[in-house]
């Protein structure tokens, strides 16, 4: 027992010389230390396990595997070893130290590479392991067995990873035993042939078997230089929160917690634990948007968490959701044509009725021809692409709607935000664009958080000075702005100079689906043969587009439902000045009630539902900070007690919460 503590005591000593720490690699040390080759075959195949077991991360630092396999090869043509045994021996124990990596990453490499710091580790060792073991293929896979570096992590990323064991092990298989029988063979063959080479430069006792020290060294320089360089980076790189992108809610963009783009670290965890984590983030900040169930049809009173409430927001402007005449025109064409399509339009989804909807559309606005999309989202994200190129400009309102910054995010025009209904911002632009061939300003024409008008009749003399096509999202104001109901820009008295309209059928006319766009022929037809949303989706079901034009008739003699609702919005609104509550001015039945405090505007929606009152309130980011707010949105549906009672109710929780006094 003493001789062998004696033995290993020397072995410590000499293998891992401090002064040395690579003296392991050097076939000499192993032959003076040991005295037998068979004792140094069993401690490189250990040795080897645990290169690619990987399981500290930096332990494929300090054993690199390729000078490991060299020195092998070299002791095996020393020792006279059967070289197919030795092949066969070092591949089987590559193969399973890298399931070994590969499980320790599956158990632990959330913690391992979600660790602060193992910053550097998160995103590019799990975007090698991707790239290298799903998206390149296996003929990669195989050649960068080769590189060092990325050999290093790959089993235990690839666990971390949650790639597939089978295509893993696959990869791994024929790679591995690729490269162990390479660099075997190098060290068995060519060492003595290169060392003649080698030595007219080095000396003539110079050989590669008693450097192999040295040029390890040079291995693990080449595989750490690019961590140290990613290392570096990330620290130098300002710990300042990455600025926010936006969404749309209720039709104006706010930030939002941006998911992991190329450059930002990628937690290497499952894709459920980190939407667990973004959902968590969410409702930390409040945006988390929790959807209450109605149990009845949409109407102005409707039943909500099994209680009857008084619906202040909803987009049901003239009431028409549940009209009786709109019912029956859908079920009318759900007999008639069917159910549904199973086409898109260009190839057997268009029916008459899909034609005859767009003629009435046509007709409706003063144009040419429309076209029907699923949503006007749609819409709107198939709108710029097809007609503005590199060398032309698009001129958008900074508070349009999320479907129109996305819409406009996908074409390659120059992209142009003027501050919001600021005219000479719109000039100053539009002087900017001067030299682009086509130019379009394209705003809402109600913008619903505010409920504010664009200034068409403006927008539209600076568009004659320069040249350029006017269009407008018309969703909230279709059907009830207007003498008959044709939107803002008959309310603004310039719908004959509005070159591009889009909107909805799903808020005024009738609140079902389906969205469009009208404009000349020559636009409507070149949408149809490049609007990627119309080509790609499915056409608008049949029932719906007849419900729809069943809605465009009404709204056209709908004059006293309109009649009604300006009379309820003036009602509602003079109630809540006059109880000294700040509404924001407008024409429109969207009357925002400015609260400025995010928590007043919380509590007060939580107290208004319970005094039968549904509105929704907004706070930062949805809107500005210190514009807190509840909108409502008013309908002709409304009667006067439902009115009065929403007043009422209003000035209770105002004083409440010490709003009003």
């Amino acid at each position: 027992m003493d001789d062998l503590l004696a033995k290993v005591g020397v072995i410590v000593r000499k293998v891992f010389d401090l002064d040395n720490p690579l003296a392991f690699l050097n076939p000499d040390v192993w032959r003076e230390v040991l005295g037998r080759p068979e004792m140094f075959w069993a401690a490189i195949v250990v040795l080897n396990a645990i290169v690619f077991t990987e399981t500290g991360l930096l332990i494929g630092f300090l054993l690199p595997g390729d000078s490991l396999l060299v020195v092998t090869g070299f002791v095996a043509n020393q020792s006279g070893w059967s070289l197919p045994i030795v092949i066969g021996t070092l591949s089987v124990s590559a193969i399973v130290g890298d399931s070994v990596g590969y499980w320790i990453g599956a158990k632990a490499g959330p913690r391992i590479f979600s660790r602060p710091d193992g910053r550097i580790f998160r995103q590019s060792y799990i975007q090698s392991a991707k790239d290298f073991y799903d998206r390149h293929g296996g003929k990669t896979v195989i050649l960068a067995r080769f590189v060092p570096i990325v050999r290093t992590f790959a089993p235990v990323v690839a666990g971390a990873g949650k790639m597939n064991y089978r295509t893993f092990l696959a990869y791994n298989v024929v790679g591995g035993v690729l490269w162990v029988t390479s660099m075997i063979l190098f060290g068995y063959f060519l060492i003595d042939l290169i060392d003649p080479l080698l030595q007219p430069f080095f000396g003539p006792k110079f050989t590669i078997a008693n450097h192999i020290d040295k040029i390890a060294i040079v291995i693990i320089a080449v595989s750490v230089l690019p961590m140290l360089v990613k290392a570096v980076n990330s620290w130098r790189k300002p710990k300042a929160k990455p600025a926010p992108t936006t969404v749309s809610v209720c039709l104006r963009p706010i930030p939002h917690t941006p998911y992991p783009t190329p450059e930002d670290d990628m937690p290497a965890v499952g894709l459920n634990t980190f939407l667990r984590e973004q959902l968590t983030g969410l409702k930390d900040q409040g945006l988390y948007k929790a959807e209450r169930q109605i149990a009845t049809p949409q109407a102005a009173a409707i039943a909500v968490n099994g209680r009857a409430v008084v619906n202040f927001c909803a987009n049901n402007y003239l009431g028409l959701s549940n009209h009786p005449e709109i019912v029956a025109a859908a079920e009318d064409g759900l007999k008639t044509w069917g159910y549904g399509l199973s086409s898109v339009r260009f190839i057997c989804g268009t029916q008459s009725i899909h034609k005859a909807a767009e003629a009435q559309l046509a007709r409706f606005f003063g144009k040419a021809d429309a076209i029907l999309y699923i949503a006007c989202f749609d819409a709107n994200g198939g709108l710029f692409e097809p007609l503005l190129g590199e060398t032309d400009a698009v001129l958008s309102d900074a508070l349009n709607h999320a479907s129109i910054i996305d819409g406009v995010r996908l074409c390659k025009a120059k992209r142009l935000r003027y501050a919001h209904n600021d005219m000479a911002d719109l000039r100053a632009k539009l002087v900017e664009a001067k030299d682009c061939r086509f130019k379009m300003i394209f705003t809402d024409s109600v913008f619903s958080m505010d409920g504010d008008l664009a200034r068409l009749a403006d927008i539209c003399e600076l568009a004659d000075e320069f040249d350029a096509v006017v269009g407008i999202d018309d969703c909230h104001a279709t059907g009830h702005l207007g003498a008959t109901g044709r939107g803002a820009a008959e309310e603004a008295g310039c719908l004959d100079r509005i070159d591009i309209i889009t909107g909805t059928l799903g808020k005024t006319l009738g609140g079902g689906a389906g969205g469009f766009t009208v404009a000349s022929a020559e636009v409507v037809d070149w949408l149809r043969n490049r609007s990627r949303p119309y080509l790609f989706s499915n056409s608008v079901p049949p029932s719906l587009v007849a419900a729809g034009m069943k809605a465009l008739d009404l709204v056209e003699t709908a004059t006293e439902l309109r009649a009604t609702l300006k009379a309820n919005t003036a009602r509602l609104r003079a109630g809540l000045e006059g109880a000294g509550f700040t509404v924001k001015p407008g024409p429109t039945p969207i009357l925002p009630v400015m609260l400025g405090d995010a928590t007043v505007a919380a509590k007060m929606s939580e107290l208004l539902l319970a005094a039968g009152v549904y509105v929704v309130g907004f706070s930062f980011p949805v809107v500005p900070q210190g514009q807190a707010r509840i909108r409502i949105q008013v309908s002709a549906a409304h009667t006067t007690e439902q009115i009065d009672h929403a007043i009422a109710a209003f000035k209770t929780a105002g004083r409440e919460l010490g709003a009003i006094g």
